[in-house]
């Protein structure tokens, strides 16, 4: 969990949320997943009017938004030797 505020206006927080998880299938591989969440309150830089269709498709003008989320799933494989501080010692620090 997290947070920002500006100093001096205490009408526009900020939070987010974060999640992660990684769990092991098999040897050597591994699924990840993580997911985030963002309280948007910041945004005082964007203009107070409307935007019109054309000018959001364009991407010439952005809106207002009070949340942002998103979400992240992988899949991992590691291999290598079983001898791995023979092959390379300073893995272990000898």
């Amino acid at each position: 969990m997290g947070g920002t505020q500006y100093w001096n206006d205490t009408r526009h927080p900020n939070a987010d949320v974060t999640g992660n998880v990684e769990v092991r299938i098999a040897r050597g591989l591994s699924l990840s997943a993580s997911a985030s969440y963002n309280f948007v309150r910041s945004q005082r830089f964007l203009s107070a009017s409307d935007a019109s269709d054309a000018e959001v498709l364009l991407q010439l003008r952005q809106l207002r938004t009070a949340y942002q989320y998103s979400g992240r799933l992988g899949l991992s494989y590691t291999f290598g030797s079983v001898y791995n501080s023979v092959v390379n010692p300073r893995l272990w620090g000898g």
